[in-house]
């Protein structure tokens, strides 16, 4: 079950690892959307508890929010 607490991008990236989950493209915005529709799978199959998949989304959408910003000031 999906039960650590998770703080960053980072949990859960590991979270995705230890389940065999390996999200990597170069492209920052794309393996956001990887991991959250990975995150999704996981809650909809019953691998993830409600609150830690509300986590994981939080902490997902964050970074999103963060990645576009970032990508605004470059244009």
């Amino acid at each position: 079950m999906f039960s650590e607490n998770m703080k960053t991008i980072a949990d859960v990236r590991k979270w995705l690892v230890n389940r065999g989950t390996v999200i990597y493209t170069r492209d920052r915005m794309a393996d956001l959307d990887m991991m959250d529709q990975e995150i999704t799978e996981f809650y909809q199959q019953g691998m993830a508890d409600k609150t830690a998949y509300l986590q994981a989304k939080r902490i997902i959408s964050t970074e999103k929010q963060i990645e576009q910003q970032k990508r605004g000031r470059q244009e």
